[in-house]
């Protein structure tokens, strides 16, 4: 990842000189400036402090990249720190009952509910909704802060945010019992300060979180419309838009902490009132606007979502996503936007603070406000759900019975000969690196030289012995078994460095392999990536068996190019097959003396084993993996004997994983996707064609299941996507189906 090292050193530098000034800041006020009070006596130096406080967490927590995931260990402790605080603060008024003093008559009738200043419910009912709310703001704290095992700075923002929302419940939990213990105690000045204290942070980490709250649904909506062409009526104006919140809701908490806890006259009440009056529309049309996304991008995908192509899969799942969102999101709109109109209504009406339909009504909206936030930003934030959360993969597709195997010695000995020609990734690299110096190929060229062509320049040429000649998996491995570990499926008119490209993709773990193609390309760039490698001995002992290198070419094609067509169209697809696709010459061919097997001779041949050779493969290595590799246009999908190596693979039901160039190439071809079917898959002999589809129950399972193959390859089942990474994936799905129904236009 390509990160501006300078502007990351200069944001740690302006936030490291922000905490220093606000604590000098606070001791300077703590220390110099004294009890200084309102007219009433209120003090205002806790206040500043607490507010002061508040800032200081906000700084603390500015995003700081790369995004590291926690340990396991400080994950833990994290999650038992917050189950201690939670049950220390909730069960402190039941601990204050058993006090051996007047001040247990006071907490227990505090807490069955008595009389209190003018609390028509008593305060016991607060208590009640402190105590749920804390609760489940907790375990939603401590799921995200379990679950947060991947690196991402959306995930990482999304448990700051549900950690803000519970410490914003902490605070006024401990700020109700002060407030009451200020009544019940000799040191009412010392618990009036705490009381001050907390009533400011709370205030300011309650605002802090609401903009946080706006900041990430912008964050998300706009990485769904990659291209802007949907919120292009928002652009900047969103932003705006999260200033004016922001502003807001900082004058209205304010405004209602000087009014409530400074004692000052009813003007502060009638500035909140206002604040929050305008607020709420542009709240309101905050939400729109992302509302107005959303639909938009379900509008586009909802035309494709009953397509009979591969796509649907794709697509189903990202109408899921939608869904989800629109509906979380529609929620916490009505939730918040009740919140704070009657927090309008009270300021500008005058409504008494502590009349029964005030206290009833706000308290409930700011407590279901809270339990909504934190719920909402975990199930929004992606920790919850692993792989895709949305993505269900569509059931193995079924067959018409096993493919009828010679059941004699011969065949089965040639299959376990089979399985046992894997490739080192070393050995392959070793290839590669000889194809680059020109010592075997003069001809090729990285940027166009098809599998084809490195089969009949050099595979061939490198593993004829004197007039014999053997697979080159055989010469590499002197002659020694090696049972491959996993199987790849391809297709020769791919480019080779794609190929080998996603071979070592594949062995290093990466979800595309375009940025390996890259370091194909000239000797250099190759030197430094082997270079990379050399230390990873897993690595470079991964075996793989690939038809090209673990066939023996000797015994099959080396010596021509199959009879010649009649038709002009089927000779032009074998002229081309038997020409340098750099060059454009004919290839040259062998005259070792191997015997050649085809179908004629069918327990010998080793073109018609690849099914069964998966089956081996299958039951004899752990873990195996049949690895597909997808060329620029998706043709290995039209491929009659790579869909049969799918179709074995899915009857088995071993675990098939798709390699692409790049999310690039899906887009490209999402025309073609959306109308992928098996049933246009290509094979030299009709007979072939037929005898694999045959083997096909459902068709269109099959096509689906192919689909998921490619979905899974953008990353929804094989890792983690945060909320932001999820809706990003969408936006680029809807994306290619808009710019799809543009070329059609």
């Amino acid at each position: 990842m390509d990160l501006n090292l300078p502007a990351m050193e200069t944001t740690r530098v302006l936030q490291s000189t922000a905490i220093l000034t606000i604590l000098v800041l606070m001791v300077v006020l703590g220390t110099f400036l004294g009890p200084v009070a309102t007219s009433e006596g209120k003090p205002l130096i806790p206040a500043a402090e607490g507010t002061l406080t508040g800032l200081l967490i906000a700084v603390a927590l500015v995003p700081k990249a790369p995004a590291t995931a926690p340990e396991r260990c400080f994950r833990y402790a994290a999650a038992a720190l917050v189950v201690g605080v939670t049950l220390i603060v909730m069960t402190y008024p039941l601990h204050m009952t058993l006090l051996p003093s007047p001040c247990a008559a006071h907490w227990r009738s505090w807490l069955m509910g008595e009389a209190f200043e003018e609390y028509a419910c008593g305060p016991s009912w607060e208590y009640a909704g402190d105590f749920v709310t804390l609760l489940l703001t907790s375990i939603a704290l401590v799921l995200a802060v379990l679950r947060f095992k991947t690196p991402s700075s959306y995930a990482r923002n999304s448990v700051y945010c549900i950690a803000t929302n519970w410490f914003c419940w902490v605070i006024w939990a401990l700020e109700d019992y002060t407030d009451w213990c200020k009544k019940t105690v000799d040191a009412h000045e010392q618990v009036n300060v705490i009381n001050k204290y907390l009533a400011a942070l709370g205030k300011f980490l309650n605002a802090l979180l609401f903009v946080w709250i706006a900041v990430l649904v912008l964050r998300r909506t706009q990485k769904m419309d990659p291209s802007g062409w949907q919120l292009a009526v928002c652009g900047h104006t969103a932003w705006w838009l999260v200033g004016i919140i922001a502003a807001g809701a900082l004058c209205t908490q304010l405004a209602r902490f000087i009014h409530i806890y400074l004692g000052t006259g009813d003007e502060w009440t009638t500035v909140s009132g206002i604040s929050a009056a305008i607020m709420l529309p542009i709240w309101i049309y905050f939400a729109w606007l992302h509302a107005q996304a959303f639909e938009a991008n379900r509008r586009v995908l909802k035309e494709d979502s009953e397509l009979p192509g591969a796509v649907v899969v794709q697509v189903k799942w990202a109408l899921r996503v939608l869904r989800t969102e629109l509906q979380a999101g529609l929620i916490l709109s009505i939730i918040t936007g009740a919140h704070w109109a009657l927090t309008g209504v009270v300021g500008l009406f005058g409504v008494e603070k502590y009349s029964e339909a005030y206290f009833v009504l706000l308290h409930c909206l700011k407590r279901l406000a809270g339990i909504a936030d934190a719920w909402g930003l975990l199930m929004l934030s992606g920790l919850l759900q692993r792989n895709g959360g949305h993505a269900v993969k569509p059931p193995v597709p079924t067959h018409r019975g096993d493919r009828d195997s010679p059941d004699d010695a011969v065949w089965t000995a040639k299959v376990e000969e089979l399985a046992h020609r894997g490739v080192r990734v070393g050995d392959l690299m070793d290839f590669y690196q000889q194809l680059l110096e020109g010592q075997v190929m003069p001809s090729f060229d990285p940027r166009y030289s098809q599998t084809s062509d490195v089969a009949r320049e050099a595979v061939i040429p490198m593993s004829r012995v004197d007039e014999d000649g053997f697979a080159l998996a055989s010469i590499w491995n002197q002659q020694r078994p090696c049972l491959a570990g996993r199987m790849v499926t391809h297709n020769w008119g791919n480019r080779f460095s794609h190929l080998v490209a996603a071979i070592l993709a594949d062995a290093t773990g990466q979800a595309y392999f375009a940025d390996v193609v890259d370091a194909l390309q000239t000797l250099e760039d190759f030197a430094e990536f082997r270079d990379s490698l050399q230390n990873t001995e897993q690595v470079m002992d991964a075996t793989y068996w690939v038809c090209v290198f673990s066939v023996n070419q000797h015994a099959s094609i080396c010596g021509g190019f199959g009879p010649c067509p009649d038709t002009a169209y089927a000779y032009t697809q074998w002229d081309a097959k038997r020409r340098n696709s750099v060059t454009g010459e004919i290839f040259p061919l062998c005259g070792c003396k191997r015997k050649k097997y085809f179908n004629n001779e069918a327990a010998l041949t080793e073109l018609n084993k690849f099914d069964d050779l998966m089956r081996f493969l299958a039951e004899n290595v752990p873990d195996f993996v049949h690895v597909t590799v997808a060329d620029d246009d998706l043709d290995v999908f039209k491929r009659a004997w790579c869909v049969a190596e799918l179709v074995e693979g899915s009857a088995l039901n071993i675990r098939q994983t798709l390699l692409i160039h790049s999310t690039a190439c899906l887009d490209k071809n999402y025309s073609k996707l959306k109308t992928l079917d098996i049933q246009a898959c290509e094979a030299s002999r009709a007979e072939d064609k037929d005898q694999i589809l045959s083997r096909i129950d459902d068709i269109q399972g099959f096509n689906e299941y192919l689909g998921w193959l490619v979905f899974d390859a953008e990353g929804i089942f094989s890792g983690f996507l945060d909320g932001e990474a999820r809706l990003s994936l969408v936006g680029r799905l809807s994306e290619r189906a808009r710019c799809d129904k543009d070329s059609k236009v």
